[in-house]
């Protein structure tokens, strides 16, 4: 517009009369150059894992399903994560059987976060990842952390051709017995969404507890027990 390049002359004169302050040239600074030993200080892209002094041994993921971090700052969306568990279940070439369920054996007021399951399985070495494929949290929160195309460490003689599901609780509180079902509502649709997803991609896999697979255990504290009260899925 003419206004505009009529504004642009006349501050150009009252600068030169020093009746204004020049105008900068280039307001931004230039960046300094990062020194070769510098690290970034940018948070990592959603989807990877991240290595800390503490963790030096949990090495950035190459795969999608990797959906948390070390601090889980980057925990996405559910939907996210259900792609990406989608996606993988695709390309995986590992035969699936069964569908294992388990329960974190932690009371309803114990906070146990995907650390301190990543920090347990790890001190019983199971590796970088949780020895669960997926680990879902009392309020809904969903972590897709080892990857289908790996086999788990959660049921002993079954790891080779199964997929492990854990959610956290299955520990009670009262001093009168030990176990109990505390799934809650958001737990239990998420597990729903999960189970069904999987049996979509395998859908001659069977839905069993721990506790069908080994009776010693109590785990994932299910009355009835999971094959039971999963098995709409098939129908």
């Amino acid at each position: 517009m003419e206004w505009k390049k009529i504004a642009k002359v006349l501050l150009r004169i009252l600068w030169m009369l020093r009746l204004v302050t020049p105008p900068e040239e280039n307001p931004c600074p230039p960046r300094p150059r990062r020194k070769k030993d510098e690290k970034d200080d940018q948070p990592p892209a959603a989807g990877l894992m991240t290595s800390s002094k503490s963790d030096s041994d949990v090495i950035a993921a190459e795969h999608v399903g990797a959906t948390y971090s070390s601090n889980c700052s980057r925990l996405l969306p559910r939907s996210q994560v259900l792609y990406s568990l989608q996606w993988d279940c695709h390309h995986s070439t590992r035969k699936i059987d069964l569908l294992v369920l388990h329960c974190s054996d932690t009371r309803p007021d114990q906070d146990f976060t995907i650390e301190k399951l990543m920090r347990s399985h790890r001190a019983r070495g199971f590796g970088t990842y949780p020895g669960y494929h997926i680990y879902v949290r009392r309020d809904g929160s969903l972590y897709y952390c080892r990857p289908i195309s790996e086999r788990g460490c959660h049921v002993k003689g079954h790891n080779a051709f199964s997929i492990g599901i854990c959610y956290e609780g299955g520990h009670s509180c009262s001093p009168e017995y030990m176990y109990e079902d505390n799934r809650t509502a958001e737990q239990m649709v998420v597990l729903d969404e999960v189970l069904k997803l999987l049996h979509e991609v395998y859908p001659e896999a069977r839905i069993v507890g721990h506790c069908e697979l080994n009776p010693s255990k109590a785990c994932p504290c299910l009355d009835p027990p999971a094959s039971v009260e999963y098995a709409y899925i098939f129908h």
